[in-house]
Parts: C-alpha cells; sequence; structure tokens
C-alpha cells in the first residue's frame, strides 16, 4: 500500500509542476484594438519615461489610458501587504508599449511532454521495483535494466 502512496503522490507533484505555470508569456500588441475591441482583464504598459506597470480592466477614453494599478507596500518588518488599488490615466502619447499575456502554445507541448516522460520514468521506476510486493501480480513486470 505505501507504493500505490508514493505513486499517487508522484503523480500529483508531476501534475502540479507541469500545469500550475501554465505557459503564458507576454506579447507586445497595439493599443488600439486590443484595449478598445478585445477587452483584456489586464495589460502590461511601458511608459516613454521607462515606467512598468499592471493595469486591470484597461480602457482607452479619448487620447488616454485608464486602468486600476494594483501595488504592493513593503513593511519595515518585510511583510508584503496589498495597498488599495488606484485609477490610473496614462495619455496615450506616453505609452511606449502595451503588452498582453497569451498562452504559448509551444512551451505548453514541450512543458507537457517533458512531464510526460517523467510521468513515465517514475512509472517504470516504481513498477520494475522488486520490492513493490503490496501490487497485485498483474502490475508486477519483470524488468530488464
Amino acid at each position: 500500500m505505501q507504493t500505490l502512496h508514493r505513486i499517487r503522490r508522484s503523480v500529483a507533484t508531476i501534475l502540479l509542476v507541469v500545469f500550475l505555470p501554465a505557459c503564458y508569456s507576454w506579447k507586445v500588441v497595439p493599443i488600439s484594438p486590443v484595449v478598445t475591441e478585445q477587452h483584456p482583464p489586464k495589460i502590461r504598459v511601458t511608459t516613454t519615461g521607462g515606467q512598468r506597470m499592471e493595469l486591470r480592466t484597461p480602457s482607452v477614453v479619448g487620447d488616454t489610458l485608464w486602468g486600476s494599478r494594483f501595488q504592493n507596500a513593503r513593511r519595515e518588518n518585510g511583510t508584503v501587504m496589498p495597498k488599495p488599488e488606484e485609477q490610473v490615466a496614462i495619455p496615450r502619447a506616453d505609452v511606449l508599449r502595451v503588452e498582453i499575456r497569451k498562452l504559448s502554445t509551444g512551451k505548453t507541448i514541450g512543458l507537457s511532454a517533458l512531464g510526460a516522460v517523467v510521468l513515465a520514468a517514475v512509472a517504470l521506476e516504481i513498477f520494475c521495483n522488486p520490492q513493490a510486493s503490496d501490487w497485485p501480480d498483474m502490475f508486477k513486470f519483470e524488468c530488464t535494466r
């Protein structure tokens, strides 16, 4: 029974490692059609002054980009406490770059394939282990190394 528990724990760990990070990356997009038509929940903006910030619920009104910026405040003891969101208005002329998060298909496929290889290696190690005496006979294999 201990071997079965070890398998479950290994599979759960592998699945968490593979699927929790979700293979997203930031992609540079033009401000007009993306923000005004697609209404992404969050964008990353870089201003001409070099400041980078993430804005939630962005919108374009006239020649100004609006959104809510969430900030963290670091206390003296090192803990991070969230501050309330503040409404931000950035003139369109001051926007250097706008980015949105997109799912990276290549990274997702590569990471999933790596997870499958690791899962297969763990399964072979467990099934080929001669000490797996608590397994039913149908799950025992004679493995050559």
